[in-house]
């Protein structure tokens, strides 16, 4: 399979695994679609670019372009589990404090991820990586 969409098939996947799993997990209705919904398990930022990056090692060995995506990943991870997570517990914090007082409802809360949802995308992608590269 050429390199490219060797590449772009297994981020795709992996995408899609992780969305799949965030739907039995969240169990979303109509009209709180769990496709779009931030945070949650399995980390559908993380598994794709972690397929995307050993998607690149597999095909490429360590190189430049390797590099460049693995320092991308980490750059994900860490806005995850860090920035997401806590801007997410702070909305959740002045929501509360903020009661049934009309200016809560401006006050958006979205979910960053835990350690735990982040690794499970992590293996996701490095999972579907590496049985596309095996069997495909």
């Amino acid at each position: 399979m050429d390199a490219p969409l060797f590449v772009l098939l297994t981020t795709v996947i992996a995408w899609v695994v992780s969305q799949v799993l965030k739907f039995f997990f969240h169990a979303g209705t109509p009209f709180d679609p769990w496709w779009w919904r931030t945070g949650g398990m399995p980390s559908s930022h993380t598994a794709p670019t972690a397929a995307a990056v050993t998607s690149i090692f597999l095909v490429e060995g360590f190189s430049v372009l390797f590099v460049f995506s693995l320092i991308f990943l980490i750059a994900i991870i860490r806005d995850a589990v860090g920035v997401r997570y806590a801007v997410g517990v702070n909305a959740q914090v002045l929501k509360q404090l903020l009661g049934k007082k009309k200016e809560s409802d401006i006050v958006v809360v979205q979910e960053g991820h835990t350690v735990k949802q982040v690794a499970a995308g992590f293996v996701i992608g490095l999972v579907v990586s590496v049985l596309l590269f095996v069997f495909v």
